[in-house]
This record gives structure tokens, sequence and C-alpha cells, in this order.
């Protein structure tokens, strides 16, 4: 969606937009961050984890590892995402759950983020919030444990209200790696009408 909305304001003289269908995507951010914090969905700490490593980097959101992860994890966790660690070696590594991974006052900054946390979060609760000017085709799987359906139905209001021209489609009861597998061929067909409209 980001990518859509920039290709539309004139962002690359050499791509113009011609339709969009995001796939299971985290479209509120601090909603989803937030439920990581809580352990409310799969592979929690995995994706806390990842998020802090990451936004440490860009954002500075602790000083010192050990701000963020509890001991051992706190001399590991950075080490571990460094490009040549498998998914699999990062979570054999980490435990499963946020509460046994992250300090209590990291998790709690999460949970109610301020400044520039907030202020970076809601940039991403925001990336459907524009009127696309091409046809937009959610996919999502009602069976996703990592990612709720709750966020392609929050961008789908979005959209809404800025009166987009949108469909949202339930792929299934599939998990979050499935939901790609399932909405790729209608991806494709979306895409085929699409061009063909034009």
């Amino acid at each position: 969606m980001p990518v859509g909305r920039a290709l539309q304001g004139g962002a690359d003289r050499y791509f113009r937009l011609g339709a969009l269908a995001p796939v299971a995507g985290p479209f509120h951010l601090s909603a989803f961050e937030s439920a990581a914090a809580n352990d409310r969905i799969a592979k929690s700490g995995l994706y806390l984890a990842y998020f802090a490593t990451a936004w440490n980097k860009a954002y500075g959101l602790y000083g010192s590892p050990s701000e963020a992860f509890r001991a051992p994890y706190d001399r590991i966790v950075e080490g571990l995402f460094d490009g040549d660690h498998t998914t699999e070696e990062i979570a054999g590594a980490l435990p499963p759950t946020s509460k046994d991974l992250f300090t209590e006052d990291f998790l709690e900054r999460v949970r109610t983020p301020s400044g520039v946390l907030k202020y970076r979060l809601h940039a991403l609760d925001t990336t459907c919030d524009w009127k696309s000017n091409v046809p937009v085709s959610l996919f999502h799987a009602r069976g996703d444990q990592d990612v709720d359906y709750s966020h392609s139905a929050y961008c789908a209001q979005q959209l809404r209200d800025n009166g987009a021209d949108y469909r949202l489609t339930d792929v299934g009861d599939y998990d979050h790696g499935n939901s790609v597998r399932q909405a790729l061929p209608r991806i494709v067909r979306f895409f085929d009408e699409t061009a063909g409209a034009h």
C-alpha cells in the first residue's frame, strides 16, 4: 500500500500504478505490535524481536539490548538478525513468547507507545488511508494466526472512508504462509481483469 501510494503520487517516472493486491498485511501496526507484546499472536516473540531490532537501528528504541531483552537473550538477539540466520534458526534460539524474551518495561512501551515510537507507528497505521485511483483487491485468510484478518478489515475501512474502489477476499482457513499461496492465483486473475479493463 505505501508503494502504491508513492507511485500514484509520481514517485517514479518509469512505473505507474495499475492495480494493488496486498496479502495479509499488518495494516494496523500499533495493534499488531501490542498484540505481540501481550502474546496474543502466533510467534509473538519472534515478530516483536524482529520489530525491536530493526526499528532500533532506524529510530533508537533502546540504548542497550539489556533495556529491551531479558538475559541471556540480550547478548544474542541482535546478532541473530544479521541477515545470515534463517527464520528457523532465529526462532530456535529465542523463547516463543514475548514475556520470556523482553523486559516488562519494554513491553509496556510497545503496549502504550509515546514519542517517536507512537509517531512512527501511526504512519504505518495509515498506509491504507488514501484514495487509490486504481482497483485494490485485499486478500487475507481467516485462519491466519500471525496477522489477524482484522488487519485487512481495518485497511478496507480506511479505503471505504476515502471512497476507493476495493474488495476484500477471505481466501479460507489457512495460516499466514498459505494465505499467499491461496491468494496468488486470484491476484493473477485480478491483474488480468484490471489490465483488460484499461
